[in-house]
């Protein structure tokens, strides 16, 4: 895709999404993980199964906001050097490429790196 494509228009993920409610899409998906689960034996018949997405989102929200731009970052670098290496080697800096060659380890504890001068600000 070229960078002065246009896109797509506004209102396609919203169309998109109207679809899916009407198609009964969200259920469709439930019941074939479900049956999954079921036939992979996690499920009892007759048990009490949680259904609500508590756990679930409580997962999500520990993926940092950090480590999205930690992420994004290394995927941005990754582009760039296949894309432009040469660019990139004359614009960024040595210690970024330790920093951001591989992915977070999401057992270790993140934080930003301080500057060198005067932190905090006076």
């Amino acid at each position: 895709m070229e960078l002065t494509d246009p896109g797509f228009d506004h209102s396609v993920p919203c169309e998109f999404r109207e679809r899916l409610i009407d198609g009964e899409a969200g259920q469709l998906v439930l019941d074939g993980v479900l049956e999954a689960v079921r036939d992979a034996g996690l499920l009892k018949a007759g048990g009490r199964a949680r259904t609500d997405s508590t756990h679930i989102v409580a997962a999500a929200r520990d993926f940092t906001r950090l480590e999205c731009v930690i992420e994004t970052l290394r995927a941005a670098l990754n582009a760039l050097a296949l894309t432009a290496p040469e660019w990139l080697q004359r614009h960024v800096e040595p210690a970024w490429f330790d920093r951001y060659a591989a992915r977070p380890d999401p057992q270790a504890s993140l934080r930003l790196p301080r500057p060198e001068s005067h932190w905090p600000p006076r």
